[in-house]
């Protein structure tokens, strides 16, 4: 009975991922909605249906997507396949070489340990380590904790020995939300630069400073601490209704300490894999102050550990032959979704939806329509590439209805975070692929998560922007 209703299931969720792409393929085409942007439209909705109902393989869809946006003649497979080329797909293999040459040594088990004990020992006080030591590496990496944070995640995740499922779910879910949601209120130099350059066409004597993402978006962390806060309270009320179903029941204080001891002193290898890891963390943030490049950082320095002497070159060929490529490739065929949309003309299509929606509104429902139409492009396109495309045209809009460009291109930035599915920011799709996290809790906390972001703005940071004369 139980697998007649599965295949049952199967069946439907096929036909959803087919028959949601052929209604798209119904709609009239004109001289703005292309035939490029519908079959990019059909091609991308129904990846998408297949990869929130796990029809497929990850690693599969990675290969298809991008295949046939090149075989449909939407883009030259070097576009389709343009992440390959990027300093994205190198940089990302650095940072999962390095967390596993730092999981081989045992430094990252070790210092989990340490933090999770320090925080009551619990589950619990897991999650909120990684949210704390995530969102404090983005601190001080001006942003990029995103990338950083892998080897964070990754440590807790194999302290606690968690499988894929709910708990090392909720392990990602912290670490996303400390390093990357929390990135709005901090200074990113890349992101203000862009910032500065829509904003002071409009206002010629903007400029962003390192407290302006502060003052005007300190509220996003705390909707943030409130996501996790109630989501691990039905995680634990879910725990008490069926304990046989979680693999946290043995993490105690005492569990850490045994474990701590366990492991003996520090290794010489130990030390050594923390150094590179330090010595990486301290370039991002010196760059901050130079304008020296970040993109080698994650490409060159892990392999530091293949040196003599200064390296551990047994563990590093251990952690080079165990490395699960699988999620970066998904990652970063993903990222060809934004790339393919702005080469078939997606991005102009969506922003020429824009000034007709809002002529006429207030500041509150421009607003509004600003970020839902922020919420439908980050569907297809990256949070830069978002802000790159809108800005001005936000901007525009704004000073139509009497409000600051500097609001509209700052609800631009916040609603960037707003997302439902991993493939919108590379950063999400980076920890869901590697592959602890299932879909459908992904789409649940980050929807979630999502929801709180929306309503917060409503409810909270438009009227503060309105109190700091703003609007």
């Amino acid at each position: 009975m139980e697998n007649f209703v599965n295949q049952k299931k199967l069946i439907v969720q096929w036909i959803a991922a087919i028959v949601i792409p052929l209604l798209i393929w119904l709609i009239p085409v004109n001289d703005s909605f292309t035939p490029q942007i519908r079959m990019y439209l059909v091609a991308t909705v129904c990846a998408i249906v297949v990869m929130v109902f796990n029809l497929l393989p990850n690693m599969l869809v990675a290969i298809l997507l991008p295949a046939v946006y090149a075989a449909t003649n939407l883009a030259p497979i070097a576009t389709a396949f343009n992440a390959y080329s990027g300093s994205f797909f190198w940089m990302v293999i650095g940072a999962l070489f390095l967390g596993s040459v730092m999981n081989e040594t045992g430094i990252l088990t070790r210092i989990s340990y340490i933090i999770i004990r320090r925080l009551g020992g619990s589950f619990s006080g897991a999650v909120w380590a990684v949210f704390a030591s995530t969102l404090i590496v983005s601190i001080v990496t001006f942003g990029m904790g995103w990338i950083v944070a892998i080897p964070v995640v990754l440590g807790v995740i194999k302290a606690l020995h968690l499988e894929k499922g709910r708990e090392a779910g909720l392990i990602c879910f912290a670490g996303i939300l400390g390093a990357i949601d929390c990135g709005v209120c901090l200074y990113s130099p890349t992101t203000c630069g862009i910032i500065d350059s829509i904003v002071q066409a409009y206002v010629p004597e903007y400029t962003t400073t390192i407290f302006t993402s502060i003052l005007y978006c300190f509220p996003a962390p705390l909707f943030c601490i409130l996501a996790i806060f109630l989501i691990l309270r039905k995680y634990k009320k879910d725990q008490k209704k069926n304990p046989e179903l979680s693999s946290t029941n043995m993490v105690t204080k005492e569990y850490f300490t045994e474990q701590l001891e366990a492991m003996g002193p520090i290794s010489v290898d130990e030390i050594k894999s923390l150094i590179i890891f330090v010595i990486i963390l301290a370039m991002y943030i010196i760059s901050a102050f130079t304008g020296w490049s970040t993109t080698y950082y994650f490409i060159l320095l892990p392999y530091l550990a293949f040196l003599p002497v200064v390296g551990c070159q047994e563990k590093a060929m251990t952690a080079l032959k165990n490395l699960n490529l699988n999620g970066v490739f998904f990652a970063s065929s993903c990222v060809g979704i934004g790339a393919v949309g702005t080469a078939v003309g997606f991005s102009s299509w969506l922003a020429g939806l824009t000034i007709p929606l809002t002529s006429g509104k207030s500041a509150l429902i421009t607003c509004i329509l600003f970020m839902i139409i922020i919420i439908v492009g980050n569907f297809a396109m990256t949070p830069t590439a978002l802000l790159t495309a809108f800005g001005s045209s936000f901007s525009e809009i704004a000073l139509l209805v009497g409000t600051s460009p500097i609001a509209a291109v700052f609800c631009l930035r916040y609603i960037t975070d707003v997302i439902f599915l991993p493939h919108e920011i590379s950063g999400y799709l980076l920890l869901f692929g590697l592959g602890y996290w299932p879909m459908k809790d992904f789409v649940k906390d980050v929807g979630f998560k999502s929801v709180l972001l929306f309503i917060g703005f409503i409810v909270v940071i438009y009227p503060m922007w309105s109190l700091l004369g703003l609007l």
